[in-house]
């Protein structure tokens, strides 16, 4: 039985309603996950940057501290005349910086790298003139570095500062090294679940402070051979096998990121779509990596 005109009529206008009523609801879809993901790398960018001024707080209480104690006249005198191991009142002087012991070890070298003076007793007559953060103190009067400590095999931030005499000598170099949680503390964000993974990289990529315990020595992409060389020189992670999170990427351009830079990627390693956020410490060898994962399906 052939359909009459007028209902022939009234299906066409159905199906019209239908289809182009589909396509509408479909374009808000579309313009509500855009606008949703451009919200999403928004805040992220946001906090990126927030988190990367809250870190470099923390990072230069540290330099003033070394800065300061570099300057005291009893540490100058002390360089230019004794230099006896371990003197007590230079010791007992080097503790009382260390207000809540916020330092594992506070000490000071002599111009070879020698360890003359530390808080760390096992510190005392080991040459660390190895280390980056020595080098440039030497170089241009003070530095930073981390690294997992070859004698005390725990993971630090070094901070140092060049001593001078009156004729601008340099007499040695002091060193606060900073304990992982003052740092880890600005890390950790309440409120928002296990979606977010914020990460502190160095200059290598390599994570050395994270919100999630698992993520830490990784990488942020694969380590190259001439990188790997210089961390096994500088025996900066020594005995630690530094596997990448798969972020190639990121790694491959980390050191021309500075301000806050936000990105949409797809993570082949965890197979979903993820926002990725990173920013430079400051002129500081270390960035904020922070990554969100999104529903895409």
């Amino acid at each position: 039985m052939s359909l009459s005109f007028r209902s022939k009529l009234l299906l066409s206008i159905i199906l019209i309603i239908l289809f182009f009523g589909s396509a509408a609801t479909y374009a808000v879809f579309c313009f509500s996950k855009d606008t949703f993901i451009e919200n999403s790398k928004t805040e992220l960018t946001l906090l990126t940057a927030e988190k990367s001024k809250e870190i470099k707080q923390v990072f230069y209480q540290a330099q003033l501290l070394a800065e300061t104690i570099s300057v005291q006249p009893r540490i100058i005198d002390y360089l230019q005349t004794s230099q006896e191991l371990q003197k007590e009142d230079i010791l007992e002087q080097l503790k009382s910086y260390n207000i809540g012991q916020l330092y594992s070890a506070i000490y000071i070298m002599d111009p070879a790298g020698l360890t003359l003076v530390s808080t760390d007793q096992s510190f005392v007559g080991n040459n660390y003139s190895f280390r980056d953060y020595f080098k440039q103190a030497l170089a241009k009067g003070f530095g930073i570095d981390v690294a997992l400590g070859v004698t005390s095999k725990k993971l630090g931030y070094y901070f140092s500062y060049a001593v001078f005499s009156e004729t601008r000598q340099i007499l040695g170099v002091v060193v606060v090294k900073m304990k992982p949680e003052s740092v880890e503390s600005s890390l950790e964000i309440a409120g928002l679940g296990e979606n977010l993974e914020i990460l502190l990289v160095d200059n290598f990529g390599v994570v050395v402070g994270a919100n999630q315990d698992d993520l830490i020595f990784k990488s942020l992409g694969p380590l190259t051979e001439d990188q790997q060389n210089q961390i096994a020189d500088k025996k900066r992670y020594q005995g630690l096998d530094i596997q990448s999170l798969g972020y190639q990427f990121i790694s491959q351009q980390i050191n021309s990121i500075n301000e806050a830079q936000t990105f949409e990627l797809f993570d082949e390693t965890d197979n979903k779509y993820e926002i990725v956020s990173v920013a430079k410490i400051n002129d500081l060898p270390f960035w904020i990596f922070i990554e969100e994962g999104l529903s895409r399906h």
